[in-house]
């Protein structure tokens, strides 16, 4: 067979272990040990803020693992949260308010330049922290810059420039790839789609993000 003819020891030994932040293990650790691992060290003005406020890190993380966000997202958010305290000189976001957060976004435009895809990241995430981790919904908020959304023409590959590139495609790359661009699914969806997620009667792909849940002590 195939696999007896494997170095299964280089590849063992050769293989790297994931950090604690990576998304493939990050969900492995609950929220209060993830915190801590990622921000226990670094330094400069972030890496400060985030050991000052490290109890209501670990708040928003529970809250958005409770609503099954992407981890991806739940880094984006973080991020924002950050920076935002960063804005307000390092008080909590429990002492500010829908004022601050309207002085940030309009920052984000006006000495950040940041498109509008960025702005409104920013402000979910602060809506976020506010509604669902203080409890504190930001209401209406007062008028701020809005950054223009650039109108552009999207790129995109031909039909014979795609089979040109499936043609240089083969094995389970070729199957992926073919999924990938049929389906418009994402890289991780696809690696990850199972047989029972297709449904050949209705000509239907499932896509099911489950709840990751904290692993037993």
């Amino acid at each position: 067979m195939a696999a007896a003819h494997v170095d299964w020891a280089y590849w063992k030994a050769s293989a790297r272990s994931l950090s604690a932040e990576h998304t493939t293990t990050a969900r492995e650790h609950t929220p209060d040990e993830l915190v801590y691992l990622k921000f226990s060290r670094g330094s400069g003005e972030y890496a400060d803020i985030r050991r000052q406020h490290r109890e209501l890190i670990v708040r928003f993380v529970t809250q958005i693992r409770a609503r099954g966000y992407a981890y991806k997202t739940e880094e984006a958010y973080e991020q924002w949260i950050v920076r935002y305290i960063a804005f307000c000189k390092g008080a909590s976001p429990e002492v500010t308010g829908a004022d601050h957060v309207a002085n940030y976004l309009n920052d984000l435009v006006v000495s950040g330049n940041v498109s509008a895809s960025t702005q409104n990241q920013a402000l979910n995430a602060l809506i976020f922290l506010y509604k669902q981790v203080l409890n504190a919904p930001l209401g209406q908020l007062e008028k701020f810059a809005r950054s223009k959304r650039k109108k552009h023409v999207p790129v995109v590959m031909s039909r014979s420039e795609v089979r040109a590139l499936l043609d240089e495609l083969d094995g389970w790359q070729c199957n992926i790839a073919s999924l990938l661009y049929g389906t418009g699914m994402r890289v991780m969806e696809g690696l990850t789609l199972r047989v029972k997620d297709i449904d050949f009667q209705y000509g239907r792909i499932h896509v099911v993000q489950a709840i990751p849940t904290s692993p037993p002590p």
